[in-house]
């Protein structure tokens, strides 16, 4: 064999198992090199839960920011602390259960905010914000006849390897956000309608009567991603409500 011809076999011979590699590598779940800490993207989908819009009447609602109460999951009861100023909200995990990797994001409760703005007027309504947390205190300020006070339960969200038995194994996810609302009607200090609102979102889906047989193919390619699945779905499980809806259009207010 030539020279030329031996460097041209050995060419060959390394693009394939860089090839060869590359495809392993993505098949293959791994956890090397992976850092120790993550800061996630987390969002609102707009228009993602079908079945409200435009349904309530065209009446001035005011969302207040919301309140920061969330409840962690048993282990992370007491390990949630925030990094550099960003909440925890996860972590990944090997099949064993050990942690990876912490899972953070930016503050969150603008964009919750901003978020329940957008679903009430996917519902029809128009929102108006205010940079304050209570309905008390908003009360001088002659808000609009609807005021929308809420707190934020949940958040939080973990992938983990499953070996399941038949190869290198498929990353899971679950992530879970919970929102307790509630709706005044101004001036009354009463309570107009109260909820909580709660969404759990499996990524892949796991199969009812045999987990095995789970779809092995995630739909997201990150945390934050199926995190923002599940605070979608609980921001527009808010006005998702014919209870909600049917108070709204029944109530002969003046809108201003």
């Amino acid at each position: 064999m030539t020279l030329k011809s031996r460097y041209w076999a050995y060419f060959g011979w390394l693009a394939w198992v860089t090839l060869a590699g590359c495809a392993s590598a993505k098949g293959s779940p791994s956890v090397a090199n992976m850092p120790n800490a993550s800061v996630e993207s987390i969002q609102y989908y707009p228009r993602f839960v079908k079945g409200y819009e435009d349904s309530f009447p065209l009446r001035p609602i005011m969302v207040l920011l919301p309140v920061d109460q969330r409840e962690f999951p048993g282990r992370w009861s007491r390990d949630h602390q925030p990094l550099n100023g960003d909440p925890a909200i996860g972590a990944v995990l090997d099949a064993k259960g050990d942690v990876i990797k912490k899972l953070y994001s930016k503050p969150f409760l603008d964009l919750v905010q901003k978020a329940l703005g957008h679903a009430a007027a996917e519902a029809g309504m128009t929102p108006v914000f205010s940079n304050q947390t209570s309905y008390e205190s908003v009360l001088p300020s002659s808000p609009p006849a609807y005021v929308l006070a809420s707190r934020v339960t949940r958040c939080w969200v973990e992938r983990k390897l499953d070996p399941n038995g038949n190869g290198p194994g498929v990353w899971r996810s679950w992530a879970e956000f919970d929102l307790e609302a509630t709706v005044y009607r101004v001036p009354y200090r009463v309570p107009f309608w109260q909820t909580k609102s709660v969404s759990v979102f499996y990524d892949p889906p796991p199969d009812t009567f045999d987990p095995g047989l789970a779809s092995e193919t995630a739909l997201y390619e990150t945390s934050g991603e199926v995190l923002s699945v599940a605070l979608t779905r609980a921001v527009a499980g808010i006005f998702n409500h014919y209870q909600l809806r049917n108070l709204i259009a029944q109530d002969r207010v003046l809108t201003q």
